[in-house]
């Protein structure tokens, strides 16, 4: 009986320790859409984050933006091919730092202009938005062939 208990008791620790593990919503690749596209100039997408605080949904809904324009490609734009390569894991751990720098530090240089489209949403603790974003691709390539991420094209 004292081992059934003994058991029992680990059992139900363990099931409360999983079910407080933080979640990963830093990547939803079918919430980013298209809105409009200028040539080869810019685009602008609507993207939803979700996150811990309000903050963190918006950087959230705008890292989502970049890795579907680098990884995924956006349908129905002149962007339709990834940016950089469709395997994701092999591109960022060959350029660790410079996305690292890119997500934390740089990535609003390449957004023209941001608005939120929809009011924040809470729900079991977790916010959610859509954020609109004019992203300067033709300055963004530019970025990406100078760091080394994507070989120039041409000459």
């Amino acid at each position: 009986m004292r081992d059934i208990i003994k058991y029992g008791s680990i059992i139900i620790v363990m099931i409360m320790i999983s079910c407080g593990s933080k979640k990963d919503y830093s990547f939803t690749s079918a919430e980013v859409a298209l809105v409009s596209s200028s040539g080869y100039e810019t685009i602008t997408l609507r993207s939803t984050g979700y996150g811990e605080s309000k903050g963190e949904s918006i950087k959230n809904a705008e890292i989502s933006a970049f890795k579907n324009l680098f990884f995924r490609g956006i349908p129905s734009s002149n962007f339709s091919k990834p940016l950089i390569d469709i395997d994701e894991t092999k591109a960022t751990s060959k350029n660790q730092s410079y996305f690292d720098n890119f997500y934390n530090k740089r990535m609003k240089t390449f957004i023209s202009s941001s608005y939120q489209s929809t009011p924040f949403q809470k729900k079991g603790g977790i916010y959610a938005t859509t954020v609109d974003l004019k992203i300067n691709v033709s300055i963004l390539k530019r970025d990406l062939e100078e760091n080394g991420v994507i070989r120039k094209f041409g000459l």
